[in-house]
C-alpha cells in the first residue's frame, strides 16, 4: 500500500510542477532528453546504456511493485528473449512537466498509454534517472 500512496504522491507532485527551473543554469529541456533518452535504451534492451543513465540506487516502480535496477533489467532481459530480441516499439512521449530545484529535478508526462514520472538528479555533466514511475493511463483515470 505504500508503493501505491509513493506513486500517487509523485505523480500528483510532478503533475501539478509546471516546465520552469528554479536554477537557471539548467534548462527542462534537458529532463525531456534524458526521459526520451531513457525510453529509447529500454526499448532497445541497451542495458550498459540504461546502467549509465541512472544512479545505482535507481529504483522503478509499477503497478505498485518496487524494482531495483538488476530488477528492472532482469524484467527487460525477459521480454527481450520473449520478443526473439526484437526491440520494443517506440512511442510518442508528449506533456512534460518539469520542475528543477538545485541538483533535482522532478517531471511528468504522457507517452501514449502510460502516465511516467521521474525524479533525476544531476550527475558530473548530466542527468542521471533516481526514481522512474509508471502506470497505464487508464488505471490512472485519464
Amino acid at each position: 500500500m505504500k508503493s501505491i500512496a509513493g506513486i500517487a504522491a509523485a505523480l500528483i507532485i510532478a503533475s501539478a510542477c509546471t516546465a520552469q527551473s528554479d536554477d537557471p543554469q539548467y534548462d527542462s529541456g534537458e529532463i525531456e532528453a534524458a526521459a526520451r533518452q531513457f525510453q529509447d535504451l529500454a526499448h532497445t534492451f541497451n542495458y550498459e546504456g540504461l546502467r549509465e543513465a541512472t544512479t545505482p540506487d535507481f529504483e522503478f516502480l509499477i503497478f505498485g511493485q518496487r524494482m531495483t535496477r538488476d530488477e528492472f533489467e532482469t524484467m527487460l532481459k525477459a521480454m527481450e528473449a520473449e520478443r526473439d530480441g526484437r526491440p520494443l516499439g517506440t512511442y510518442e512521449i508528449f506533456e512534460f512537466h518539469t520542475r528543477i530545484v538545485g541538483d533535482v529535478a522532478y517531471s511528468s508526462w504522457l507517452s501514449d498509454d502510460w502516465l511516467e514520472s521521474s525524479v533525476f538528479v544531476r550527475g558530473e555533466d548530466r542527468w542521471l534517472m533516481d526514481q522512474a514511475f509508471a502506470i497505464p493511463t487508464e488505471a490512472a483515470g485519464e
